[in-house]
């Protein structure tokens, strides 16, 4: 079987889950790759979304060949999750680090568990950054950037 880099990470985060501050409520979680269409403003306001992942270009970073055989190659995938406070009102039913922060904490374990199922075929590892907000249309953005390596055993 072949493993593609994107479609392994893009089908974590369909996998991944989070809820909203009640701990009942699933998030809305939305994924779109880097340059899609969508504004984060659809996204957020219009579709509803509580976390929205925008996922990156792999970049192909290392072959690794042994004897002139391919071995293995890694990809970095980078992947900036965001996240919006959701109010009901002036009630906050949903704020963006708590919802983002569960989300991420699910991702983390999947890409551990699926690392260690897949372990002949591919490897997984993930740096996270530092979290930020932005101001994106007059919403306040909690940002968070992953960089997923993808290690595949050719």
């Amino acid at each position: 079987m072949t493993y593609k880099p994107l479609s392994i990470v893009t089908g974590l985060l369909a996998s991944a889950s989070s809820t909203r501050d009640n701990g009942s409520t699933p998030a809305v979680v939305k994924t779109r790759y880097a340059g899609g269409p969508e504004s984060l403003t659809d996204l957020f306001i219009t579709q509803g979304a509580d976390i929205v992942c925008v996922v990156g270009e792999p970049r192909l970073s290392t072959t690794r060949t042994l004897q002139a055989i391919p071995h293995y190659e890694d990809y970095e995938v980078p992947v900036t999750l965001r996240a919006i406070n959701r109010f009901s009102g002036s009630n906050l039913i949903s704020s963006a680090p708590h919802t983002l922060g569960k989300f991420l904490d699910s991702y983390l374990k999947l890409l551990e568990v699926e690392g260690v199922a897949h372990g002949s075929d591919y490897e997984l590892t993930a740096t996270t950054g530092q979290g930020s907000v932005k101001r994106h249309a007059g919403m306040d953005v909690q940002e968070m950037q992953i960089n997923i390596k993808v290690r595949l055993m050719v």
